[in-house]
């Protein structure tokens, strides 16, 4: 996964989350269009190969970050942040992903996975709500705290093109379906084909909606 922040002070880049701009504090009209090429280098989330104080804005995408990791991404990019610099951080949040896990836990039940079905709800609470992810913010040594949700559908005309598609069948499945045995895997993704299918069989698109939450806040001045 590609992490990106911001080079130092003299260089500016937008890195844009949501299809409307976004009114971040100091990010405002032509002073903030590009100037230089962007700094772009592979790096860990959780452990930034970068000197703390770095730069004065940091822009994080946790859209590909496992939740488990969240709060040590936040802490990594308020650490490299300037004091006085706009840390963001954008993720899906709680409430992600509803449509997916009422199929998931019908088709544990029908397939008779009852132990399983707690799983499902352990998927359902896993990912942060805003107010969790502004108290992490905070922990994180950063200020003047703000968020935004935004609910954005993404929708597939089958079951195969969702189930095929890079985001579901690369990320998301391997860790919905982790707590499976590898035998049973399998299984229960042809149950969830077929019900997806039965939907799509009434004309109806499935339809998979993520709650983007988008955290701003600016690192304290001397901590």
């Amino acid at each position: 996964h590609d992490d990106t922040v911001m080079p130092p002070l003299h260089r500016k880049t937008i890195y844009k989350f949501y299809p409307s701009p976004l009114d971040l504090p100091g990010l405002n009209g032509e002073h903030w269009l590009p100037q230089t090429a962007e700094l772009s280098r592979q790096d860990r989330v959780d452990r930034l190969s970068l000197e703390d104080d770095q730069f004065r804005l940091v822009i994080a995408d946790g859209s590909l970050v496992h939740s488990e990791r969240i709060p040590e991404m936040l802490m990594e990019v308020a650490r490299v942040a300037a004091p006085g610099a706009t840390v963001a951080l954008a993720l899906p949040s709680f409430s992600s992903f509803g449509e997916f896990f009422s199929i998931y836990w019908e088709a544990l039940h029908n397939l008779g996975m009852i132990d399983h079905e707690r799983d499902v709800e352990n998927l359902i609470s896993v990912l942060p709500a805003a107010s969790q992810l502004e108290e992490l913010a905070e922990q994180a040594g950063l200020e003047a705290i703000s968020s935004v949700t935004v609910p954005e559908e993404f929708k597939y005309e089958s079951a195969e093109n969702f189930l095929s598609s890079p985001l579901v069948a690369e990320f998301l499945m391997p860790i919905w379906l982790e707590t499976l045995a590898p035998d049973s895997r399998e299984q229960v993704t042809k149950e969830i084909a077929r019900l997806i299918k039965e939907e799509s069989e009434h004309g109806m698109e499935f339809v998979l909606t993520v709650k983007a939450t988008l955290v701003l806040g600016q690192k304290v001045l001397s901590q």
